[in-house]
């Protein structure tokens, strides 16, 4: 994967966008409930853009609760 941080956002866009189109019109209750939507979107979490984005927000969360404690 490119370390050019344009072309990392703009995966990481592409990545977030077909997430969202997986999920357009399905509220939590038949989310958990269809297993073909939580397959696509666990699929779709193991793009490199997008473990990149959850480590990401992992560790601002971690920086705000230690900032914040």
């Amino acid at each position: 994967m490119s370390k050019d941080p344009q072309i990392l956002l703009q995966h990481i866009f592409e990545s977030v966008e077909i997430l969202q189109s997986y999920l357009t019109g399905v509220d939590e209750e038949q989310f958990l409930h269809n297993f073909k939507d939580q397959d696509a979107v666990e699929r779709g979490s193991f793009n490199p853009s997008v473990k990149f984005l959850q480590r990401v927000a992992t560790a601002l969360d971690a920086e705000l609760h230690i900032s914040i404690s």
